[in-house]
């Protein structure tokens, strides 16, 4: 068993009623390089909800939790979202993880086609709605992207700052 400071990833699925965000399931990946890649007694497997259900689905396997190494450029976390009604919704990701790898990581839409970034050692909350197409509700819908980040070089030459009422406008020239 683990005994160290885990880093960990946790999603959440909220179901929106009457404006409010009630929970109706979560997942969570902890990473350590002592842990293995493979599901093993580390991880926990999904046990069935009455209602909407969130997993990590994994070489075809459903888990509530997976304990596996650090995460790296190549890596992609699979939810997998079940049960759902046509309603609206919210998916919750927070993490206390370091980038220390030059990684970016990205929640990602398959429906919709959009990729929101997801903060290191932060939070952030998706809204997203189900309706009676069959895509809105696919069990693949949403997944974690980690992707190296490419920063490219960049030198300014110009930068003009102008104050227009209440904004600044900025224009810049690189080279």
């Amino acid at each position: 068993r683990y005994q160290g400071d885990a880093k960990t990833l946790s999603v959440t699925l909220n179901r929106i009623v009457n404006n409010e965000p009630i929970l109706a399931d979560g997942v969570m990946q902890i990473f350590d390089n002592g842990f293995s890649n493979t599901i093993d007694e580390s991880d926990a497997p999904k046990m069935p909800n009455q209602t909407e259900s969130l997993s990590i689905l994994k070489s075809n396997n459903l888990l509530s939790i997976e304990s596996r190494n650090e995460f790296s450029s190549a890596d992609t976390v699979q939810l997998s979202i079940a049960q759902m009604k046509v309603a609206n919704y919210q998916l919750t990701v927070s993490n206390n993880l370091t980038n220390t790898n030059s990684l970016s990581a990205y929640l990602e839409d398959n429906y919709l086609h959009t990729r929101t970034s997801v903060p290191f050692n932060g939070s952030m909350t998706v809204d997203f709605s189900i309706s009676s197409d069959p895509l809105s509700y696919s069990p693949t819908r949403f997944r974690i992207v980690f992707a190296s980040t490419v920063v490219l070089p960049v030198k300014f030459v110009q930068l003009i700052a102008k104050k227009i009422s209440q904004q600044t406008e900025l224009q810049w020239t690189v080279a």
